[in-house]
């Protein structure tokens, strides 16, 4: 038997930030941007600030990691 697998996409990384300072400014917008079943690591970091809302990940949205936003000093 002999298969190919596909080989991983390239690691995302996308900021999150309620002043518009970020790729997205809800955390729904950034999740929503995620493409399905995407084979690398999308990592979603979240800059500090107050955010109502009321997430959904849909379960095509694979390899996601969701993180703190700790600027470089």
């Amino acid at each position: 038997m002999t298969f190919t697998t596909q080989s991983p996409a390239p690691d995302i990384t996308k900021v999150v930030a309620k002043d518009g300072s970020g790729d997205y400014t809800t955390i729904q917008a950034a999740f929503d941007a995620v493409p399905d079943y995407y084979t690398g690591k999308y990592t979603i970091y979240v800059k500090p600030g107050i955010y109502k809302e009321k997430v959904v990940l849909a379960k095509n949205k694979v390899n996601v990691i969701l993180g703190n936003f700790r600027s470089k000093k």
